[in-house]
């Protein structure tokens, strides 16, 4: 697990569970857990983020988690579990919808409806962001659930097309530029409100340090039997006993041919 990946985990980590100590041992056991699986580089961290946010889950549903009284007074913090995970992944961690997608087992629709959401709540009482002015009859449709706006701001404009087409309309239409424009208020109040992750990031350094004196640990389990066999089978007195045997065998064959 390289060092990315582990700021990242512990970003999200520290987003998921509102208690301290819940984050750190959580975001610890899972990522030890998951350096031993055997997989690809991408789906070491998001098996590990799926992992985490269903410990979150389960302990918020069953009501084991205690909440510390100044990240309660956050608004973040107010957010169900799965909110905050999107919008710490989403600007923490730079993530695609479409990663979200895999990790969550959600549509990009229910991404972009859940993101949306969570960052109207974030900025309450603020007058919340609809289209503005009259629309035209080639201005994009506006769904106040998921709006194209925050689309455009999360950079998930499906097509370079329609990226051009919207960067050209929103030169000609006043409506649509105003409603971008308050959009994007909301959108970085609500990134404000997202923490910022130092506490997470000196975690993950440590664990990386750790990780650099005993490598061990980061290696799959396979890994190690083939370290430790060559190991063995390179010792003097070991390739002595294999050569000995081998020259035995081939007399005692030779001799009965």
């Amino acid at each position: 697990m390289n060092s990315r990946d582990l700021k990242i985990l512990s970003r999200l980590g520290r987003s998921v569970w509102s208690n301290s100590e819940d984050w750190e041992r959580s975001t610890l056991e899972v990522m030890t857990a998951v350096s031993l699986l055997d997989l690809a580089e991408e789906s070491i961290a998001e098996r590990a983020a799926l992992l985490l946010l269903d410990r979150a889950r389960k302990s918020e549903s069953s009501g084991a988690a205690v909440q510390e009284r100044d990240l309660w007074m956050s608004p973040f913090y107010r957010l169900p579990v799965d909110q905050r995970f999107i919008l710490a992944s989403l600007h923490c961690a730079d993530w695609s919808y479409a990663r979200l997608t895999r990790v969550l087992g959600r549509t990009v629709e229910d991404v972009e409806q859940l993101a949306w959401n969570a960052r109207i709540q974030l900025n309450i009482p603020s007058v919340f962001p609809s289209a503005l002015g009259v629309r035209g009859p080639h201005c994009p449709e506006y769904d106040p659930s998921r709006p194209w706006t925050q689309r455009f701001l999360d950079d998930e404009v499906e097509s370079r097309r329609d990226q051009l087409f919207l960067q050209n309309h929103l030169m000609v239409c006043d409506s649509c530029r105003r409603t971008l424009e308050k959009s994007r208020v909301l959108y970085y109040e609500a990134e404000k409100r997202v923490p910022s992750g130092q506490e997470a990031d000196s975690l993950a350094e440590a664990v990386g340090r750790i990780w650099e004196k005993n490598p061990k640990r980061g290696r799959s389990l396979l890994e190690e039997f083939c370290r430790g066999a060559w190991a063995f089978l390179i010792r003097w007195d070991i390739l002595l006993i294999c050569f000995s045997s081998a020259a035995f065998i081939a007399h005692i064959w030779t001799k009965k041919r």
